[in-house]
């Protein structure tokens, strides 16, 4: 329980104590990355989440609603659907599906040119999420999360390649402390 509120004033000191400010090209595009939460054992080839996934789905989802994402994008696997789902229904928005397998470089170029200035949600896999994040911020960072870590919530400002990260370690959330 605890590590669910250190995690709350984490992200509430992150982002939800800012300014408002009026969104404007000139800012930036924000992409919020994070990783599928954990999948279930159901399906080899597209697993559901866990119920510990579920949770932390909505976790996700009650930490970053007020973020002000104006935007929700997820790979076409139930895992990654699942976990974008509940911040997509709290703020009345699609979660718009991509190809994980395609060039990320030039969906990222696709995802600021549609959204810049706005605030981005982008579920990924343990590979794609730590590509994602060396290509916006043109370092070489991060290396494909480990099976087990579900644990990081990558936020990167600023165009490609040029992008401020901020990585915030999301405590792992069991289920009898998510109500």
């Amino acid at each position: 329980m605890i590590r669910l509120i250190v995690l709350s004033m984490l992200i509430l000191a992150g982002m939800g104590c800012q300014p408002v400010q009026t969104e404007t090209k000139d800012q930036g595009t924000q992409y919020f990355l994070v990783r599928h939460a954990e999948k279930g054992q159901d399906d080899p080839k597209d697993p559901s989440l866990t119920e510990t996934g579920q949770a932390r789905a909505r976790l996700l989802a009650d930490e970053l609603s007020q973020a002000g994402i104006r935007a929700i994008y997820s790979t076409d696997y139930k895992r990654t659907r699942q976990t974008a789902q509940p911040l997509a229904d709290r703020l009345g928005l699609t979660v718009q599906t991509y190809d994980a397998k395609r060039d990320l470089a030039d969906f990222l170029k696709e995802v600021e040119s549609n959204h810049s200035g706005e605030k981005v949600l982008i579920v990924g896999h343990s590979n794609t999420v730590p590509n994602m994040a060396n290509i916006l911020s043109g370092t070489e960072s991060y290396q494909q999360f480990d099976d087990a870590d579900y644990n990081h919530l990558i936020i990167v400002t600023g165009p490609q390649g040029k992008g401020i990260v901020t990585d915030l370690s999301i405590a792992p959330c069991p289920v009898d402390t998510m109500q």
